[in-house]
């Protein structure tokens, strides 16, 4: 077995392995039909989603991220999550990622080593 097949599987038994500690998180990819020049609206349309495992892995609240998602200071939350890099393929398509009946903002870039990626997200209150 060549190194890469026994990392790959290694990590599929790990997410098996954890059980419980799983959670089903929705990736949410929002296509747009066009822009009305006219109100400065986006034109929103089809939804395209995909559930997939993964683990959180931390959690902040109140934390600075003004820079990334455009809102004020010390009224957000972060978190991290961990997912199987197959199952995702390019996070970098997908906007929301909702987990817990909560919508999280997807703040890229992504971390992926080829095995798992590192998705960071963040939300107001």
């Amino acid at each position: 077995m060549a190194l890469r097949a026994l990392v790959e599987s290694q990590v599929k038994f790990a997410f098996k392995a954890i059980g419980d500690l799983a959670i089903n998180v929705t990736l949410t990819k929002r296509n747009v039909s066009g822009f009305n020049f006219g109100t400065g609206a986006v034109v929103a349309g089809a939804q395209t989603t995909k559930v997939v495992k993964a683990v959180q892995l931390k959690r902040k609240k109140g934390a600075n991220i003004k820079d990334k998602l455009d809102v004020q200071p010390n009224s957000s939350n972060t978190c991290e999550i961990l997912c199987m890099s197959p199952d995702v393929s390019d996070v970098s398509q997908y906007d929301i990622a909702t987990f817990n009946n909560i919508d999280w903002k997807i703040v890229h870039p992504a971390v992926d080593d080829g095995y798992t990626s590192t998705i960071s997200l963040a939300r107001e209150g």
